[in-house]
């Protein structure tokens, strides 16, 4: 469905993942260009986040390719890609409780300024007041932003995030979606599965549709949106 792109930075080829009877991947095939924001929408159960999970190689596939920056993926560890430019978030919140927000950053950095670079990121985000105190006190939404900072401590050159607005209030919203943008005028690239469709019009250059494992959909938002087969898909006839 999805012709080969010379810009695409992430490309998925004719992958499968099945869990007992049902095929939770089912062939798909799509392209993240470099430097854009991509959208990943779906029914629930559509296949999403495992989608995600095979890209970030906390699953894999039962057949099929994924290539980073030209490079196939498959069989690598989430730490090898994660060194390979590729970093994510998760739907369920994967901070350190028991750990400051400043001490979230530090275990995912490395090497001279890391200090520096943590507190930098936790004041892009409204957290540098909160550095010391522990992730466990943090309400829902500075959890979600903290798990988003962190990430960057790595530097990835391709960001994939799940869900990262779920259960967040608007003001937060608005700082992390300013984020993502500002980040992609520096040159990263964003995967985002994302509910909401008013952001994903707003927010993204080109939007995948997922249902029962399959792309049924691509395209420029506007143009998803007037679907058949998407609104078949999220409210029946």
């Amino acid at each position: 469905m999805n012709s080969k792109n010379a810009d695409d930075i992430l490309r998925m080829q004719d992958l499968y993942k099945r869990f007992g009877g049902v095929a939770a991947v089912n062939g798909c095939t799509l392209g993240v260009r470099k430097g854009s924001i991509t959208g990943l929408i779906g029914p629930n159960g559509s296949g999403k986040t495992t989608l995600f999970n095979l890209i970030s190689g906390h699953l894999r596939p039962d057949a099929g390719r994924i290539f980073l920056k030209g490079r196939i993926i498959v069989g690598r560890a989430p730490s090898a890609i994660v060194r390979k430019g590729l970093a994510r978030t998760f739907q369920v919140i994967r901070v350190f409780g028991q750990m400051t927000a400043l001490e979230n950053l530090l275990v995912c950095g490395e090497g001279e300024g890391t200090r520096e670079k943590a507190l930098a990121l936790l004041d892009r985000v409204g957290l540098l007041p909160y550095r010391d105190e522990y992730a466990a006190s943090f309400s829902y939404g500075m959890q979600k932003l903290l798990e988003f900072v962190r990430i960057l401590m790595v530097d990835p050159e391709v960001i994939l995030l799940d869900e990262p607005a779920a259960g967040v209030n608007p003001t937060m919203r608005r700082t992390l979606w300013a984020m993502v943008r500002e980040l992609q005028a520096e040159g990263k690239t964003f995967f985002i599965i994302e509910h909401d469709i008013p952001v994903i019009v707003d927010l993204c250059e080109q939007v995948y549709v997922l249902d029962h494992g399959e792309v049924i959909a691509q395209g420029a938002p506007a143009e998803i949106q007037r679907d058949e087969q998407v609104i078949e898909a999220y409210f029946g006839r």
